[in-house]
C-alpha cells in the first residue's frame, strides 16, 4: 500500500456523499440520491422531491445527458436526441457553481472528484509535521503506520498518525480498510476520507 502525493495547489478536492448536486438541462439546480433502484430528485429550495427513472444532467462541455440506473451497480448514459448510450459507473457533471466534477458510484454513495487534479507522485512514505511541530516520516505497513522521527535511528509501529492539517489544526488519522478516519484533537469532529491533508516538513500543504 502506498500514498499518492499532491501539493495543495494541484489537489483534486474530493469527498464521498449520498447526494449529487447537479445542473439539469435547463440550468436549474437539483440534488439526487438513489432510492429503491431509482433517482430521488429534489429541486434547490424545495422541501419535497420525486422518484424518477432518469436523471437529466449537464455534462462538462455543456451537452445534455440522461443517466438511467441499471440496478444499483451500473448507469446507462444517453445523449440528448439519441437513442443509444454507454454504460459507466461515473457521471461527469456540472455542479451548482458551474464547476466540473466526476461522481463514481460506490454502492449507494458517490465518490466525487473535481476536474483539474494536477500532477502528483506515488510514494511509500509521507514526511509530516506532528502536533508539536516535529518532523516525522510515516510508512504504511499491513494496515498500520510505521513512524520514524527525523534523523532518529529507529521508529515505532502505531495504529494512528497525529498530524498538522493545512490550517495548522491537530488531527489523528486511523486506517479503516482503504480509507482514513480523521478525528480533530479534543474529539470535536471526525470524518472518513481517502485523503490526508497534512503539512510537510517544509511547511507546504
Amino acid at each position: 500500500m502506498s500514498y499518492f502525493l499532491q501539493r495543495k495547489e494541484g489537489f483534486p478536492f474530493s469527498y464521498e456523499d449520498i447526494l449529487i448536486n447537479y445542473l439539469s438541462w435547463d440550468g436549474s439546480k437539483w440534488s439526487a440520491y438513489i432510492s429503491e433502484g431509482r433517482w430521488f430528485i429534489i429541486r434547490q429550495g424545495s422541501t419535497t422531491g420525486t422518484l424518477e427513472a432518469n436523471l437529466n444532467y449537464k455534462s462538462w462541455n455543456g451537452s445534455n445527458w440522461t443517466a438511467r440506473l441499471q440496478g444499483n451497480a451500473k448507469l446507462l448514459h444517453i445523449l440528448e436526441g439519441t437513442k443509444t448510450g454507454h454504460e459507466d459507473i461515473t457521471i461527469n457533471f456540472t455542479s451548482w457553481d458551474g464547476c466540473k466534477w466526476s461522481a463514481t458510484l460506490k454502492g449507494l454513495r458517490w465518490f466525487h472528484v473535481r476536474q483539474g487534479s494536477g500532477s502528483g507522485e506515488e510514494s511509500s512514505i509521507i514526511n509530516y509535521h506532528s502536533w508539536d511541530g516535529s518532523n516525522w516520516t510515516a510508512t504504511l505497513r499491513n494496515g498500520r503506520f510505521f513512524h520514524v522521527r527525523q534523523d532518529a535511528p529507529s521508529g515505532h509501529d502505531d495504529s494512528i498518525l497525529n498530524y498538522k492539517s493545512w490550517d495548522g489544526s491537530n488531527w489523528t488519522a486511523k486506517i479503516k480498510g482503504n480509507l482514513f478516519v480523521h478525528s480533530l484533537q479534543g474529539g470535536l469532529g471526525s470524518h472518513t476520507d481517502l485523503i490526508i491533508n497534512y503539512k510537510s516538513w517544509d511547511g507546504s500543504n
